[in-house]
């Protein structure tokens, strides 16, 4: 583990990166190099395998690609495309480790699709389809996603749903909506869950047993 870091490295200002691959044993530079790359990167559990994305022409990120180290880029493959241009495209792994996001958002609206990043070949996962007005995000606990979401929910509230069985219809809610709590972010670790909300116009980041 922890063999090799990488790179996007942005020379021009323009957000066009060049992804280099750093080998932390030796310092040398690996031959993989991709070029135009949009920002975002996610590792895989294999030490192998790198999830990165490519843009269009309005520089939209769009695009999510599987690039294993040592292939030519042309053997890279294509695992998400959104070709609506009021969504941007993300992929990052998750704080805890499992899983690659990849998530695909508006200004109101939005979906998450998920890897398992210990078999990173294996096809995405959507947690819920993009509906208008509707935002969610995802984290990943111990066994569970934790699901950030409006939903019938002004302010946010968090729904959760077992690993094995994602989708909306399995959704149990975990932390209720509430007329003085915005509900910011969640974030998931092993045994704890931090919940960033505002109220009264100050942050409050409260750290909840993940029960």
């Amino acid at each position: 583990a922890h063999t090799y870091l990488a790179l996007l490295v942005d020379t021009t200002g323009y957000e066009e990166f060049e992804l280099h691959v750093l080998d932390l044993r030796t310092g040398e530079r690996l031959v993989d190099r991709l070029t135009n790359l949009g920002f975002g990167l996610a590792w895989a559990s294999d030490n192998k395998t790198l999830f990165y994305l490519t843009t269009d022409s309005a520089k939209r990120a769009d695009r999510v690609w599987r690039h294993r180290l040592g292939d030519s880029i042309d053997d890279d493959i294509s695992v998400y495309h959104d070709n609506d241009v009021l969504f941007n495209v993300s992929v990052e792994r998750a704080e805890s480790g499992g899983w690659i996001l990849i998530t695909s958002g508006s200004f109101t609206s939005g979906e998450t699709w998920v890897v398992d990043a210990g078999h990173p070949n294996s096809a995405p996962r959507r947690i819920a389809g993009r509906r208008p007005n509707i935002e969610y995000e995802v984290t990943a606990g111990d066994g569970l996603f934790y699901i950030l979401t409006n939903d019938g929910a002004q302010n946010f509230k968090v729904m959760r749903a077992r690993m094995a069985d994602p989708g909306p219809e399995f959704w149990e809610e975990w932390l209720v909506h509430r007329p003085e709590a915005f509900v910011e972010d969640v974030s998931a670790f092993k045994h704890f869950i931090v919940v960033q909300e505002r109220q009264g116009g100050g942050h409050i980041a409260a750290r909840r047993p993940d029960l």
